[in-house]
């Protein structure tokens, strides 16, 4: 179940020694001003996703979603995993206001909408993470699939995971229902189109809406 836009690694791997050591260096600095100082310089699309990885720390989650460079202390844990992609073609509005879009890696059980105990736990950083934002602030959730299996199976698959986060953030992570809505894109959306059965697809986007929400 996987979920269009091409990925960009934040951190390229490399090997062959000191020439691909700084390789890597030089991609992992481009892509650090790509995705967090992109937005404040215009040097980034607003409208791209950039997808973090499953280990991502508060200070990270908070830049993305406000479209920010992380502080100093938190660039060192920033410079692995973080991903940019083109603009999702599914762009999700609350209340007619457009948002900016993070992804996230939440891992279900097969084939379910139950979320897993590591989902739980990643939830549970990403809803203190939304708790510091403005209570203004709306959040959609989007929800993709890999390519794999009957596509109308995954369409409401994606629809129920995206539910299920939804319903977590606002019955456990204390965020106001009124600050969340969801839907699911089944596996139209994936990162790669070129890689469509790719595991990766499978994440739920969340798009950041500022001054959405009467106060």
């Amino acid at each position: 179940m996987r979920g269009r836009g091409q990925g960009r690694p934040f951190l390229a791997r490399t090997r062959g020694g000191r020439g691909g050591r700084n390789v890597a260096f030089a991609v992992a600095l481009a892509g650090f001003f790509c995705v967090f100082l992109g937005p404040v310089y215009g040097l980034r699309p607003a409208a791209a996703e950039v997808l973090l990885p499953e280990n991502a720390p508060e200070c990270l989650i908070l830049a993305a979603f406000l479209g920010k460079a992380p502080p100093a202390d938190c660039r060192t844990r920033a410079a692995f995993g973080a991903i940019e992609r083109n603009p999702p073609s599914h762009k999700m509005t609350f209340r007619g206001q457009p948002g900016t879009a993070v992804g996230f890696p939440v891992k279900f059980q097969i084939n379910s909408d139950r979320l897993t105990a590591g989902a739980r736990q990643y939830l549970d950083i990403i809803g203190r993470t939304m708790q510091q934002l403005p209570p203004d602030y709306g959040f959609s959730l989007a929800g993709h699939t890999d390519a794999s299996g009957p596509r109308d199976f995954n369409q409401e698959l994606s629809r129920r995971r995206a539910e299920s986060v939804r319903r977590y953030l606002s019955e456990q992570g204390g965020i106001g229902a009124g600050r969340l809505q969801s839907a699911g894109f089944g596996p139209d959306d994936p990162i790669d189109p070129g890689a469509p059965y790719d595991p990766n697809n499978r994440r739920v986007t969340f798009f950041v809406h500022a001054g959405t929400v009467a106060r």
